[in-house]
């Protein structure tokens, strides 16, 4: 029958034990283990096998060790003395004889004797038994590892401020409208501003609007060119930082207005911008003392101007005060103008966006409901054709109005640098509705851009049969003459 020498007190993965005969079988915490069994661990095991003299034998992963009489020997384990018993029980007798037991029993062995006199502390030293076994069989063992993966940081989120376009419908027609004097209160403080860093002398343009409802208009008259809101924009969860223009992310570029183009200023602290022209001018803005000659200067004229009132919650104030010119005259279109910002979080995360300015045109129009007075029709007599007239006051004759004010508005564009009232020929017919002739020839007409002037003529122009001057060009109308050669 085999000797037991011990159990298997600590098993990771496998471990199998094969006996003398080749007999196999997988071991299990606290299996016994018999005497000449070979002990064998797998790939990834580790057995300890605790011995019956309760000293431990290890084996790491792939290892194998024969439990001979070299690794344990069951003989060697110490064995007490035959004669305890009998000692013990001779010792109990003579207590129940009533006799003293260190008269019966043998003197104890004698100690070390005293100590010296020597003061000071003796130390103990305790030495630990088999701290470290070293295997003298088998394979080359390690320790068990394992490795865990390295943990993921966590990301911290940094969120970022969003912004978009935010869109302000402004009408020329309703330039000139009256506003509130605290926003001219306002204006003053940014027109300072204005003139302390560019060097310029300013003063807000005034334009006067037609202030009607024609087709394509988006507002009603009456409507303010002052207007409050708020950006679409948001600083995000990391909180306000700032808000700015940007001149140069401004578009259209090449925005004019009457022909000059228009140019941006923004502040120092980015929360105010104006658009501008530079005109030039035979007078001083501000008041010059009457003994000085008035200097030629240039002085800017302020367009429009955008400004941030409260940067925390994004609110706005934009103001229109001139006209800017639109690329299709013919129709009362709208213009884009864009003012870029950009907005910036607490931590300078940023975001771009725009402050689009929705500018509606205006057009001009004959103003019906101007008051013409006497004359309000053009009239000719034949009598005052100078050198063939009779300029007689025959019966019939009529009084000659040669002159006559035509009822127009230019709106807030005012009238063309060119050619701001053109006539035509069509329709030009007498009260019969037949074509004018002289000398029973058909007049022809041409218009004389250079003189501002409608010529009717039958054979040569330089020779005309009449004409037709447009003068005194006015924001409220124009003046036309009338002439007749033959």
């Amino acid at each position: 029958m085999a000797t037991e020498v011990g159990i298997i007190k600590t098993l990771i993965g496998t471990a199998v034990a094969t006996a003398t005969d080749g007999s196999q079988r997988t071991l299990q915490a606290g299996d016994r283990v018999y005497q000449d069994e070979v002990i064998s661990t797998g790939a990834a095991g580790a057995v300890e096998v605790e011995f019956t003299d309760g000293s431990v034998m290890t084996l790491g992963r792939s290892s194998q060790s024969i439990l001979d009489i070299d690794v344990f020997n069951p003989q060697d384990v110490a064995q007490a003395p035959e004669d305890v018993d009998s000692e013990v029980d001779a010792l109990q007798q003579a207590l129940l004889d009533g006799a003293d037991p260190s008269q019966v029993a043998d003197a104890t062995a004698a100690g070390a004797g005293t100590a010296g006199g020597n003061e000071g502390t003796e130390f103990v030293q305790v030495i630990h038994e088999a701290p470290e076994v070293t295997p003298e069989s088998g394979f080359d063992t390690t320790g068990i590892t394992v490795e865990f993966d390295d943990g993921r940081v966590e990301e911290v989120f940094d969120d970022t401020p969003t912004a978009g376009i935010t869109t302000v419908l402004l009408d020329e027609d309703d330039l000139g409208e009256r506003q509130e004097q605290e926003l001219f209160e306002d204006y003053a403080a940014l027109e300072d501003a204005f003139e302390t860093s560019t060097g310029f002398e300013a003063d807000r343009a005034y334009a006067q609007g037609v202030d009607d409802e024609a087709e394509g208009d988006d507002l009603p008259p009456g409507a303010l060119t002052v207007l409050s809101g708020t950006l679409n924009a948001d600083f995000g969860n990391d909180g306000p930082g700032d808000i700015v223009f940007n001149a140069e992310a401004t578009q259209p570029a090449g925005l004019t207005s009457g022909g000059e183009d228009i140019q941006y200023w923004v502040s120092d602290d980015g929360h105010s911008l104006v658009g501008y022209v530079i005109k030039e001018s035979d007078y001083s803005l501000k008041s010059i003392s009457l003994d000085q000659t008035p200097p030629t200067s240039e002085y800017a004229e302020i367009i429009f101007t955008a400004e941030l009132t409260n940067v925390d919650t994004g609110e706005f104030r934009v103001a229109l005060y001139g006209p800017v010119d639109h690329p299709d005259g013919a129709t009362e279109d709208n213009l884009f103008v864009n003012l870029g910002f950009t907005i910036s979080d607490f931590d300078g995360d940023t975001a771009a966006g725009a402050l689009r300015l929705d500018i509606d045109d205006d057009s001009p129009i004959i103003d019906e409901n101007q008051h013409q007075g006497e004359g309000e029709d053009l009239t000719a007599d034949e009598d005052d054709i100078d050198g063939r007239g009779n300029d007689d006051y025959a019966p019939g004759d009529d009084d000659s109005n040669n002159y006559q004010w035509l009822p127009l508005n230019f709106g807030a564009d005012g009238p063309a640098a060119d050619d701001p009232v053109a006539l035509s020929p069509e329709g030009i017919v007498d009260q019969y509705g037949n074509a004018l002739t002289s000398n029973g020839v058909e007049i022809q007409y041409t218009w004389d851009a250079d003189s501002d002037t409608l010529i009717g003529y039958t054979d040569d122009v330089t020779s005309p049969v009449l004409t037709i001057l447009v003068e005194d060009v006015e924001q409220d109308g124009a003046g036309v003459y009338i002439d007749l050669f033959d």
